[in-house]
């Protein structure tokens, strides 16, 4: 939902896990969709918890709006730092 964040439908448990924009600098966004879907669906398909997938996309996808054409990837420490600010 790009600025109002991202919310995942659990059917199982008939529940709406609503995530709010995690980024407030934006420089690019395109391909963040592509990051919040492909990191979500990878934790989704590893069963982790929907509650952790969904903030584990948005975080991926809030680093990636503040790079610019894709130059660099996501790796995996700097996105636990990221989170680790967040969470701070």
């Amino acid at each position: 939902q790009g600025t109002e964040g991202a919310f995942l439908l659990n059917f199982s448990k008939d529940k709406r896990l609503n995530v709010p924009a995690l980024s407030t600098k934006v420089v690019d966004r395109v391909g963040a969709g592509d990051t919040f879907l492909a990191i979500s669906s990878l934790c989704l398909g590893g069963k982790l918890p929907p509650d952790i997938s969904i903030f584990l996309g948005s975080a991926a996808a809030a680093m990636d709006v503040q790079i610019v054409c894709n130059r660099d990837s996501i790796e995996p420490v700097g996105l636990i730092k990221y989170i680790g600010t967040l969470l701070k």
